[in-house]
């Protein structure tokens, strides 16, 4: 675990030089656990749309709390693009990648030029125990600034590795047999974490009962037999958010393509209110882009 990524309480500009660098970071007891059994019970009514929309959850997202963290990260005005997901008693999809115990980055689309900052942040406020428990994120530190290679089970691993035999290519063996070290972060109720959209990410992770601080890969740990893994908390809760600078070069294609994604029409068609809050969060700094609304709507 890297320690020196954790902060406790409040963030400094050290903190900040970490997360460019690493990737992410956890805000330590960030709530406390009156507010903690307030939003698990919030999360529990498995309400759709922006949790911004939702009265339980009192504007918790942009609130000055979290407000007064995202302002020293981001420079310019903070852009919040309706994309606030909570969740309660979840498990990993089948298919895609937002839930699912695979690597992967957020972002889309990335040119991949690493002399340009992304400008795009995703956080989850944990709610559960994933210090003990499985089901928490996995996180692949320093890869902030490296393309990401899929090999997302073990028989594409294993397709590999035949074919390198084939092409005498040993170094493309020892990729396919060696992996980029991951951490599964020990997040407890109350704990923020916030990790950049090119971070590589896995949701889900599961922890080993005999070996609870290695984390594995995700193919393996989709592919090993539960007995040996520690269940999920009884009830996993989170809440997932983005945030954005409003000068990112990649902002308007991510937010196109964010809101041209079917499964997301349920979740946009949920925030009208949020186009009438518009000014009021404006002069706080925050622009409001509800652009998955209006586009919605529009088809109806």
């Amino acid at each position: 675990m890297y320690e020196i990524n954790e902060t406790f309480g409040k963030i400094t500009l050290k903190n900040i030089s970490e997360l460019k660098k690493h990737g992410y970071i956890i805000i330590r007891n960030l709530f406390n656990s009156n507010e903690v059994e307030f939003l698990e019970k919030a999360c529990d009514l498995k309400k759709k749309g922006d949790t911004l929309t939702i009265n339980e959850f009192q504007n918790i997202t942009l609130s000055d709390k979290i407000l007064d963290i995202f302002k020293m990260i981001i420079p310019n005005n903070i852009v919040y693009p309706c994309l606030s997901l909570n969740r309660s008693a979840d498990s990993p999809e089948s298919e895609g990648e937002a839930n699912s115990r695979v690597f992967h980055v957020d972002s889309i689309p990335d040119d991949f030029d690493y002399n340009v900052e992304y400008g795009i942040y995703n956080s989850g406020i944990y709610l559960s125990d994933h210090k003990k428990f499985s089901g928490g994120l996995k996180i692949r530190p320093f890869s902030i600034n490296k393309k990401l290679e899929k090999t997302d089970t073990i028989f594409v691993r294993l397709k590999n590795i035949i074919k390198s035999l084939i092409k005498f290519n040993f170094k493309s063996i020892l990729e396919n047999l060696t992996f980029p070290k991951s951490i599964n972060l020990d997040t407890q109720p109350g704990d923020l974490i916030i990790w950049s959209n090119r971070c590589h990410h896995s949701g889900h992770f599961r922890r080993l009962k005999l070996f609870p601080n290695i984390s594995l890969e995700p193919f393996l740990e989709n592919f090993l037999p539960n007995f040996l893994f520690i269940k999920e908390p009884q009830s996993r809760r989170v809440i997932l958010t983005i945030y954005a600078d409003e000068k990112s070069p990649y902002l308007e294609e991510y937010i196109k393509i964010q809101i041209n994604k079917f499964r997301r029409k349920e979740h946009y068609l949920k925030n009208e209110i949020l186009s009438s809050n518009e000014q009021t969060f404006f002069k706080k700094g925050i622009i409001i882009r509800n652009d998955g609304y209006k586009y919605w709507s529009s088809k109806i």
